[in-house]
């Protein structure tokens, strides 16, 4: 028979769910995939924060032939919300990175009171992060929105744009300049030239070991089309294609979700 441990916040309350782990006065339950949050006794007040995946960089779906370039956008961060709610059982949704090869946006985050309590409530929603600007196409809109983008076809320059972010969870991506891909907005403050925007450091103390240095970072434009890593949601760089040599864009980091009380 296996035994399954039950965690008691301040004034006996208990609830399981996720990875756990105690520090800094408070018990926190880390979802770094889809999970519930349950209230088995007590009440308290519960704290969240909760990261989308972030964007893609752009496909270089355009001109790479000789004399040819195209350079992409890096993928905007997740965006990043941090709150608190009620000490209720919860429904939690980590949202995956934006793969390159199909839809590029982050998936969004979000906490919802668990339905078995009634109608489900919305407590968060962390929007994923916009895609970089492809060959063919401007940057998306997102938590933190996607770089811009240029490709030449050896005749003729065509410049994409970036796209903005969501008010209250991140920024715009960057505009490319010369020949180089814009960078992804990140949830500290938008980006600059074809660099990722920071993103936020404000919350490392919520991880446990594991902690990422940043999360929802921006990509930066133009290559080598590094991914984000997992459970951070930043975005994926950009990639820079010419001359026949073709470069593969970034994918976005997946999200995660946490909840905290004292103890």
């Amino acid at each position: 028979m296996s035994l399954i441990p039950i965690f008691t916040g301040g004034g006996g309350f208990l609830a399981t769910g996720g990875t756990t782990y105690v520090q800094g006065g408070f018990r926190y339950h880390k979802f770094t995939s889809s999970g519930t949050f349950t209230v088995t006794k007590g009440s308290t007040t519960l704290q969240y924060l909760v990261v989308a995946g972030g964007g893609s960089g752009g496909n270089t779906n355009g001109p790479s032939g000789s004399g040819q370039y195209t350079s992409t956008g890096g993928g905007g961060g997740g965006g990043v919300l941090n709150g608190s709610y009620a000490s209720v059982s919860l429904q939690i949704t980590v949202g995956a990175g934006g793969i390159n090869s199909g839809t590029a946006n982050g998936d969004n985050s979000s906490i919802l009171t668990n339905p078995s309590l009634g109608s489900p409530v919305l407590v968060a929603d962390a929007v994923g992060g916009g895609y970089g600007g492809t060959g063919t196409t401007a940057a998306v809109i997102g938590g933190s929105g996607g770089g811009g983008s240029v490709k030449f076809d050896g005749t003729t320059q065509t410049r994409f744009t970036f796209a903005n972010g969501t008010s209250g969870q991140g920024n715009a991506g960057a505009a490319s300049i010369t020949d180089l891909g814009g960078g992804g907005g990140g949830s500290a403050g938008s980006a600059i030239n074809n660099t990722g925007g920071l993103g936020l450091t404000t919350f490392t103390s919520w991880w446990d070991a594991s902690a990422p240095a940043q999360i929802g970072k921006g990509g930066n434009g133009d290559g080598p089309g590094t991914s984000g890593a997992a459970n951070t949601g930043n975005g994926g760089g950009g990639a820079r294609s010419a001359n026949n040599v073709l470069q593969s864009p970034g994918n976005g980091g997946s999200g995660i979700v946490i909840i905290r009380y004292a103890v």
